[in-house]
């Protein structure tokens, strides 16, 4: 069955990328993330790659960092404001993230984002063995995703933004077509041990984790 793009391309998206309409509590997440980048990828790092890039936001901080950097998304209209955002030194690519068109042992560093994660569709493992088989060896996955404590802060925002949210246990469904889904820390940690990914994870803030992985072998 194809993808419905329709929130995605709707602009909606973009509120939130760039900062309008947000909770403080979400502010506060993608504040303490963008420090957390600062922190942890040093400057003149070989090469970055983004899944789920959206608007450009991340790619735009980080791009001075990096001799080469790359930003993936599956929805046209986030690559056309992520175009007109990031300098032509900044590689766009449409691709779905479970099945990325470039070679293996690609990249430093492989970012996910603002809880992208929580946005795909099917089993979180196969993103994350895609993510693991772009990576060099000692390279690193950042992801950061909402904590099981986000619930209210996802609504909030949800409907924010003019969108119509519906809270379950693990996730928040939203009428106009995606689902956000929130993790526990040894969820989360589970996800890279099962995928051979040395891992710490950080609590961001009270709604938000950040956990590295760190590819420890060539295969």
């Amino acid at each position: 069955m194809a993808r419905d793009n329709s929130y995605w391309e709707s602009g909606h998206y973009e509120c939130m990328d760039e900062g309008r309409n947000l909770p403080s509590t979400i502010i506060a997440y993608q504040m303490t993330e963008e420090r957390m980048l600062q922190q942890h990828i040093p400057l003149q790092t070989e090469s970055i790659l983004e899944i789920g890039s959206g608007t450009g936001r991340i790619l735009h901080q980080l791009e001075s960092r990096a001799k080469r950097i790359v930003g993936i998304d599956h929805a046209k209209e986030m690559l056309r404001s992520a175009r007109r955002r990031v300098s032509d030194k900044v590689e766009l690519i449409e691709a779905e993230a479970q099945s990325i068109p470039l070679p293996d042992f690609s990249f430093d560093y492989v970012l996910c984002l603002f809880n992208t994660f929580g946005n795909f569709e099917g089993d979180q493992n196969d993103y994350i063995q895609e993510m693991r088989r772009l990576l060099k060896t000692d390279g690193e996955i950042h992801l950061s995703v909402y904590s099981e404590r986000a619930r209210d802060s996802q609504v909030q925002l949800y409907h924010n933004i003019g969108l119509h949210p519906q809270a379950y246990s693990d996730r928040v469904e939203v009428k106009e077509g995606f689902t956000s889904r929130r993790f526990g820390e040894n969820q989360l940690r589970k996800f890279f041990t099962d995928n051979n990914l040395e891992v710490r994870v950080h609590k961001l803030t009270p709604i938000s984790y950040y956990a590295i992985g760190k590819k420890l072998g060539p295969s």
